[in-house]
């Protein structure tokens, strides 16, 4: 008999002690079997059939656990996928604010422009329906106004 086992493996704490010193799990369908008082034979075909049993459970244990990896590499994958999505879909957003931005100081300076180009058409339109025109400054300045405005106009437009 070996001595790093209690005298009867199936009783008592030192059986516990064993099983939490050695880190093992209890087995309680073993011990069913080896507790249950058949005959020899009867012990072998009992333990014969448990063992085929306990083969299928670890294969499918191991199908079940090789079906999660499959899962979880498709899981991670996809959550790659969507991480590089998100990454591209915010530099995106972020390129959308700067040309919003943009676009609206450009409107500004375009609505800058035209209120400049308007006055000066007004102040022409209104020169030339004076009747003081003798009292107002020399139509060539209007003119001379409205031709800046226009050009400066055109200048940001670029035409």
């Amino acid at each position: 008999m070996s001595t790093d086992r209690p005298t009867n493996p199936h009783r008592g704490s030192d059986f516990n002690e064993f099983l939490t010193e050695h880190r093992l799990m209890p087995t309680p369908r073993t011990d069913a079997i080896a507790h249950s008082g058949h005959n020899e034979s009867i012990y072998i075909a009992r333990m014969t059939y448990l063992a085929r049993e306990l083969e299928r459970e670890l294969a499918e244990a191991r199908k079940q656990l090789a079906d999660w990896q499959v899962l979880q590499a498709t899981t991670d994958h996809d959550l790659a996928d969507v991480r590089k999505s998100l990454a591209f879909q915010i530099q995106l957003n972020r390129e959308l604010i700067e040309r919003e931005k943009q676009a609206h100081c450009e409107l500004s300076a375009e609505r800058a422009l035209a209120d400049r180009l308007k006055k000066a058409a007004q102040a022409l339109v209104d020169r030339w329906e004076t009747l003081f025109w003798k009292d107002v400054p020399h139509t060539g300045k209007f003119i001379r106004s409205l031709e800046d405005a226009l050009a400066a106009w055109k200048g940001a437009r670029r035409e």
